[in-house]
This record gives structure tokens, sequence and C-alpha cells, in this order.
């Protein structure tokens, strides 16, 4: 899933209708021009009445610090680094194994994650 695809499923979760998009996608190049060695994405998008919604996905080699991050500006404003990120397989996996708790009582066609329960997450320790 892409910037866009992350934005739209967002904004419809907070019941926003995006209308202005700006979205690029810009190589970083390494020390010689000629070649790239990774990327910086970018989104920002707004509804008619101001609010925005802004993304930014940054992918390459010479990355110092490997971090997640969220901010919220409202009330409260909410400022969330996580050191080291979030793996997206394991990510994925997580996400897959909780909806297959709960795909057998929803409807049948096309549905999107927004419409399934939310999973209780029981932690189970690594040290057994």
């Amino acid at each position: 899933m892409g910037l866009e695809e992350s934005a739209r499923l967002i904004a419809t979760g907070l019941g926003w209708d995006l209308e202005k998009w700006d979205h690029h996608i810009e190589p970083v190049h390494a020390e010689t021009a000629e070649r790239v060695n990774g990327l910086i994405e970018t989104l920002k998008a707004s509804t008619a009445d101001g609010r925005t919604l802004a993304l930014r996905f940054v992918a390459h080699s010479s990355v110092d610090e490997c971090f997640d991050s969220i901010k919220i500006e409202g009330l409260p404003e909410i400022d969330l680094h996580i050191a080291g990120g979030v793996a997206g397989d394991d990510a994925t996996a997580a996400a897959v194994l909780q909806a297959a708790k709960v795909i057998k009582s929803a409807r049948t066609g096309l549905i999107s994650v927004l419409e399934l329960p939310l999973g209780a997450y029981k932690f189970r320790s690594q040290e057994g």
C-alpha cells in the first residue's frame, strides 16, 4: 500500500472527504547524481474546510536513524516517536491474524479493514 491508499484509508476512518491532493515521489541520489539509493515520498491532502492530512515516507541507504513517527495537531496534540520503527512484515502478519479471527462473521463481498471489528490483542511474552 502506498501513501495515497494510506491517506484514503485514514480519511475514510475520520469521515473526511479529501479534495486537494499534492503527492510527490523524489529520488535520493548517492554521491554521484547518476545513482539513486532510495526515495522520499510526500503526500498532503486537505478537506474543503481546511483539515489537512500529511504523510511522509523516507527510504534510502543513508538514513541515520530508523523510526516511525505520528504527529496529530489538535487538542490534545500528540507527537509520537517510535525508535527503530514498526517492522512492516510483523505488523502485516499481525493484522492478517487479527482479521482471520473475525472474517468469518463479516458480510460477503469487498470490505475494508475499517469494517472489521477491532480484535483484542493478547500479549504473549517472548520468554515463554
